[in-house]
């Protein structure tokens, strides 16, 4: 049987997807089919009329409409960490969307996918440096850790990658997700990641680049996107030392590392 929610229940899930910066209202020109079609992709049956979700339907079918959402990356959102010690989210199993930690995350998915295409028109999908390096920025390609021809890993736990190429070769990268908390846009930074076998060349970019390899693709991000979102970055049990000096490099305050 269907959740139910009560007056109380929707006043207060209303003020989740508030805070989350979900839609209101439902895109201009859509049909009905189109906003069942994304009630259905996102909780598996129509909402019943009046249920606070359907906002997250709206926002869904917008960004279907928009190309800024494909099932893959909704799957891969869904995976991902968002960093909050007053707000933390969490994915039950089965896709179950009743709680205000669930809905909160849900809420986040969807928007880590439309504020990371922000960032990406605000950063380019490629910037050229010197010497051979370059940077490349997209999407995770898949949910799993298996590797894709270029020797680069999926991130289960980030959306998005700033990656380090030399003369074509992948050396390392950042993964981050993106979310919102009232007004203030959320960058949480959750992969350090440097290629496997490539410790040398890493050792070398790191001489050109002045600085450790992922404090230089975090500042770049930061130049990008300005002062104005919030760092927050978690430690991995794996290389804490590589993700502790990464953030004191970058500028990321203690306050706002996550164990």
């Amino acid at each position: 049987m269907h959740k139910m929610f009560t007056w109380f229940e929707g006043n207060e899930l209303n003020a989740i997807l508030d805070r989350e910066g979900v839609d209101k209202n439902p895109p201009k020109n859509a049909n009905i089919s189109s906003l069942h079609a994304s009630s259905i992709s996102l909780f598996r049956f129509i909402l019943n009329s009046g249920d606070p979700r359907w906002r997250l339907a709206f926002t869904h079918a917008r960004l279907l409409k928009e190309k800024k959402i494909k099932g893959i990356h909704l799957e891969n959102a869904l995976q991902a960490n968002y960093l909050s010690s007053e707000n933390k989210s969490w994915r039950n199993r089965y896709s179950a969307f009743v709680s205000k930690e669930n809905i909160s995350h849900l809420s986040r998915a969807l928007k880590n996918n439309e504020i990371g295409h922000e960032f990406a028109a605000a950063i380019g999908e490629k910037t050229i440096l010197e010497n051979g390096y370059e940077l490349k920025l997209e999407k995770t390609r898949n949910t799993s850790r298996k590797k894709d021809a270029n020797n680069v890993s999926g991130c289960p736990e980030a959306l998005w990658q700033l990656q380090l190429f030399k003369d074509g070769k992948y050396l390392g990268r950042v993964g981050f997700n993106f979310h919102k908390e009232r007004r203030a846009k959320i960058i949480s930074i959750t992969n350090i990641q440097g290629a496997e076998g490539k410790q040398a060349q890493i050792k070398q970019a790191e001489k050109h680049l002045g600085t450790n390899f992922g404090a230089f693709l975090i500042k770049h991000v930061k130049n990008a996107l300005g002062e104005e979102v919030v760092y927050r970055g978690r430690k991995q049990e794996r290389n804490r030392t590589m993700y502790t000096m990464a953030f004191r490099k970058a500028g990321i305050k203690p306050g706002q590392i996550f164990s």
